[in-house]
């Protein structure tokens, strides 16, 4: 990934932390990494239901739509990295998990959507 790229991705997951705390989600962690994989956020919702969000990040006028970059194989590399992530912080194992995409551009939330995949 280029340093454009890298750039426009840090901007557009910091808008995305700045949505979900005035929603009053909870922060955890964000850029949880292992080997397989990554997630950008995980948070809990004020209800308190475990949240992985990934974030895509696009110019507006992009001919591509972000959401098709969220495939089966970016999914079951998500679903793997939570179940690295319950495995290291068992105290979340038993929550209720959904995982949710926030379409951002670098200043602005343009859509949240829940309980995606």
């Amino acid at each position: 990934m280029g340093e454009f790229a890298r750039n426009k991705g840090i901007k557009g997951e910091s808008v995305a932390v700045a949505h979900l705390e005035k929603r009053q989600y909870l922060i955890i962690q964000t850029n949880f990494r292992w080997r397989g994989g990554e997630i950008d956020i995980i948070a809990e919702d004020p209800d308190g239901v475990l949240v992985g969000v990934e974030v895509k990040t696009f110019q507006r006028g992009s001919m591509v739509h972000p959401l098709e970059a969220v495939n089966a194989s970016k999914i079951g590399r998500i679903r793997r990295t939570m179940e690295c992530f319950l495995m290291r912080f068992p105290t979340y194992s038993k929550s209720y998990i959904r995982f949710d995409v926030i379409l951002a551009s670098e200043s602005v939330v343009v859509e949240h959507l829940e309980n995606v995949f």
